[in-house]
């Protein structure tokens, strides 16, 4: 009977934090008659449903080759340089105003709240793809082994992106 009730739990977790996010979208375009340039701004507000912290970052990996899980443990383990993100971590090389996009940014946002991400494209310029992967906190340092400091986490509420087309996956 303790399995059954563990096994029906455990499916109440995952089905809970199968929608974890819920995105909405606003596009404006516009003309500047004096660049003779014509602008797409597009707010991608993502709000956390889950019940637990979401982690979101950039990578440089393609969403369709990797499951969430691979793509933790490529952005937490696999060395940008000399460096992979735990020993920059463990290093205290890592601070909230400093961050990269596609190395050292991380987002944490807290159940109900929301965060945007605005991108600005130029129809003139090729847009660049942005992986964005979002996982709960606890899958995250489950599969890390590591225990991740507040301090690293990016502060505001919204990033801009120029030139990108941004593709979200998450667990």
């Amino acid at each position: 009977m303790r399995i059954i009730l563990s096994i029906i739990f455990y499916c109440v977790l995952i089905h809970n934090c199968i929608g974890q996010i819920k995105t909405d979208t606003v596009n404006i375009c516009y003309f500047d008659n004096i660049a003779k340039e014509f602008y797409r701004v597009q707010d991608i507000c993502i709000t956390n449903i889950c019940d637990e912290d979401l982690l979101l970052w950039f990578n440089n990996t393609s969403n369709e080759e990797y499951s969430v899980d691979d793509e933790v443990l490529l952005f937490f383990l696999k060395k940008h340089g000399d460096f992979n993100y735990l020993n920059l971590m463990y290093e205290d090389l890592i601070y909230s105003d400093s961050l990269v996009i596609g190395s050292t940014f991380i987002k944490r946002i807290a159940p109900s709240d929301k965060f945007h991400v605005i991108i600005m494209n130029v129809d003139s310029v090729l847009c660049d793809r942005r992986n964005i992967s979002i996982s709960t906190k606890s899958n995250v340092e489950k599969c890390i082994r590591s225990v991740l400091s507040d301090k690293l986490y990016y502060k505001d509420e919204y990033v801009i992106l120029k030139n990108s087309k941004v593709v979200i996956k998450t667990e």
